[in-house]
């Protein structure tokens, strides 16, 4: 009898366990807790406001209202009335140029989900995907178990991070994987950025996207920390979505 097999995308996922996975797991069996464990391992690594718990446990405990129409299938996209609180919030908070509407909105379980999804919507396997260093450790994983794109770091001094020199750095990669007839498709930035916590400066985004204009790349970038920025002080760079630049299309081309 023939032995039925996982995808080939499977077993390649299963074959490479990512570092965070590994990292959650020895931290879960050693885990803090004032009560029961208070020497246990706090973990630092994530972005988890834990002194608030109790009072969005509360807040939501007090919202929670099912009706019928929660329990029907709805849109894979998420419902209507979801969409249209998340684009009020973006208007709210980000500035756009063009209000956001329902329609500009997809609801993932997540930003794991997210990710993956744009990873496999818009790169081949093996398609390589520009990250700069340090950058958050399960990017890799995102990208590569399912789309099987190939997240690539780019590493570059510390100190040039937030500095328009660092295009110097994307450059030579971008050299580097064309000499190996690879293609890479995408570039992904994070800002407010993960782990350094700062908002790219404008300059610094600009150079970012002509670089992609240049060699014909989609760029995304996440601001899901864009409300968790607090220092006001005159040497931080303040966070502004990319969604309020009234001339983003004079350094890259949205509808290339």
């Amino acid at each position: 009898m023939h032995t039925l097999e996982l995808s080939t995308g499977a077993l390649a996922a299963l074959k490479k366990e990512p570092i965070i996975s590994k990292a959650f797991s020895w931290i879960g069996q050693n885990g803090y807790s004032k009560d029961t464990n208070p020497q246990g391992i706090i973990n630092a690594g994530i972005a988890a406001n834990k002194t608030i718990t109790p009072l969005l446990v509360d807040k939501l405990n007090s919202l929670a209202k099912v009706i019928d129409s929660d329990l029907e299938y709805n849109s894979p996209q998420g419902g209507p009335e979801l969409r249209g609180e998340i684009a009020s919030m973006f208007n709210r908070h980000f500035n756009p140029v063009a209000p956001v509407v329902p329609d500009d909105i997809v609801v993932t379980n997540g930003c794991t989900t997210a990710i993956e999804m744009l990873a496999f919507a818009t790169c081949e396997p093996g398609d390589r995907i520009l990250i700069p260093t340090p950058c958050y450790a399960a990017l890799d994983s995102d990208m590569s178990a399912r789309p099987q794109a190939r997240a690539t770091m780019v590493e570059m001094p510390l100190e040039e991070t937030m500095c328009v020199s660092q295009i110097t750095y994307f450059e030579r990669a971008i050299a580097e994987i064309e000499a190996r007839d690879e293609r890479a498709k995408m570039l992904f930035l994070m800002s407010p950025h993960n782990p350094l916590g700062v908002s790219y400066p404008k300059p610094v985004l600009r150079a970012f996207f002509e670089f992609a204009s240049r060699h014909n790349l989609f760029v995304v970038v996440d601001e899901i920390y864009a409300l968790s920025v607090f220092d006001r002080s005159d040497n931080v760079t303040p966070f502004e979505s990319v969604l309020s630049w009234p001339d983003l299309d004079a350094y890259i081309d949205p509808s290339a």
